[in-house]
């Protein structure tokens, strides 16, 4: 995915600093400021509605509406807000510039020596339309309680509530995009979802109420390879950082990625490792 001039990106190694957070009912009718800002502002409208130009696009919330402005790009207001309307506003910083090294995963697993875990990243919405009763609704809430609590040591947990409230605004635009998935990727989530379990075409069918020939060719033509061997290979990955990350044994591993066969697992595992299990192990640092 190409990140535009105005996205944010929100990463998962490094939290976000808030600068400021505040509520507003405005007294007055008033225009939006024309102004250029070191850091990125979050607006959340409850009452009323705001109308803020972006570069070159009118951005137009409402009630339970949301938008993402960034850093350094020009903002402004065409159209005045009204008194009585009320909203939330955060000002905060995102590391973009180290978001931007790291490697994006897509929705095919990233298969390397090691296993180890990608560092992620994923675009903040620039909008959302029905904040109301979500569960980002609710992290914005809390983060504005510890905003206004007089705990000397608050800053220490507020860039922690930060982070959980962008990260329920990036599962949100998820949630968006999964309307959007083609077949092969959702087949691909499912499979993620049921990486400890056997294999099933038959499951596969139930899910997507069509034949598994029609759902194995649309998959290998997508993802270039089989629905069986992507569902392998998922588990093997969910083997690798167990190995790396606990002391289980090999026969504890094999049975918690649905391998009850331990000698089974084995094969598997190197079919795809190129080396079996306990060697694998052995060659790769054990993570504290």
């Amino acid at each position: 995915m190409i990140q535009s001039q105005e996205e944010l990106r929100l990463s998962t190694s490094a939290l976000p600093n808030i600068e400021e957070m505040g509520f507003i009912t405005a007294p007055m009718d008033f225009v939006h400021a024309d102004r250029v800002l070191d850091f990125h502002v979050f607006i959340y409208v409850t009452k009323g509605e705001i109308t803020v130009t972006e570069g070159e696009k009118d951005y137009r919330i409402g009630p339970g509406e949301t938008l993402f402005l960034k850093a350094g790009n020009r903002h402004y207001g065409k159209k005045k807000i009204l008194a009585g309307t009320a909203w939330y506003y955060i000002h905060f910083r995102l590391d973009q510039e180290k978001a931007l090294q790291e490697f994006v995963p897509s929705s095919r697993p990233a298969f390397h020596e090691g296993c180890g875990e990608a560092l992620c990243q994923a675009l903040l919405p620039k909008t959302l339309h029905n904040l109301q009763g979500t569960q980002a609704e609710a992290k914005l809430l809390e983060l504005w309680n510890v905003c206004k609590n007089s705990d000397p040591f608050r800053n220490f947990t507020l860039n922690f509530y930060l982070y959980g409230f962008l990260r329920e605004c990036v599962l949100l635009r998820f949630q968006d995009l999964l309307k959007e998935m083609s077949l092969a990727d959702q087949i691909a989530l499912y499979l993620e979802k049921h990486v400890c379990e056997s294999f099933s075409s038959g499951k596969l069918e139930k899910e997507f109420f069509l034949s598994y020939k029609y759902l194995a060719s649309v998959f290998k033509k997508e993802k270039g390879m089989s629905v069986g061997e992507y569902h392998t290979r998922l588990r093997v990955q969910r083997a690798c950082g167990m190995l790396r990350a606990t002391s289980l044994r090999i026969s504890e591993v094999s049975e918690e990625v649905g391998y009850p066969d331990p000698l089974y697992f084995s094969r598997v595992f190197r079919q795809i490792m190129g080396m079996g299990p306990r060697e694998w192990r052995r060659k790769i640092p054990f993570v504290y």
